[in-house]
């Protein structure tokens, strides 16, 4: 439904074969460029993973290559429609998202970020992962060394 240049994200029903809503993400094509890693829902809504920054593709006179990426995760409703981006100010992008039912959890830049389902953000911790996962209010984080630390999704305290 969307120009080939935008992306966007939606709600698909298999019996349909259809989309029951989309919306478009950030505009590819302009002198930034948003990179898209993870989704994730809750019954409050969607929320994608990713990150923004200038495109060092273009030529700093052009408008490019001037910032590096940071962090960002969009929240939509369970309708589609959006309702708040979160740009972290560290560098690089969220490349994993779990939520529960009250907000969601992004890994990326070094750290380990929860934002309400409001766009709120209430806490950030600094953990380096690949992988993340949520079960009964505790975090798991796998790191390159496949050594999983477990942290307190209300706090983000590390648990023992």
């Amino acid at each position: 439904p969307f120009p080939n240049n935008i992306l966007s994200v939606g709600k698909y029903d298999p019996d349909a074969n259809d989309f029951l809503w989309t919306s478009p993400l950030w505009d590819i094509q302009g002198p930034s460029i948003e990179m898209y890693f993870d989704i994730t829902a809750n019954s409050s809504g969607v929320y994608v993973a990713g990150g923004w920054g200038e495109n060092d593709i273009i030529p700093p006179d052009q408008g490019g290559g001037s910032d590096p990426m940071r962090c960002l995760l969009f929240g939509y409703d369970t309708q589609g429609n959006f309702l708040w981006a979160h740009q972290d100010s560290r560098i690089g992008s969220f490349h994993k998202a779990v939520s529960d039912n009250d907000a969601a959890y992004a890994l990326g830049c070094g750290g380990l970020t929860k934002i309400t389902n409001d766009g709120a953000l209430v806490w950030q911790t600094s953990v380096v992962g690949r992988s993340l996962a949520l079960f009964n209010n505790v975090l798991f984080v796998a790191d390159d060394s496949n050594i999983i630390r477990r942290y307190n999704a209300l706090t983000g305290l590390a648990l023992p």
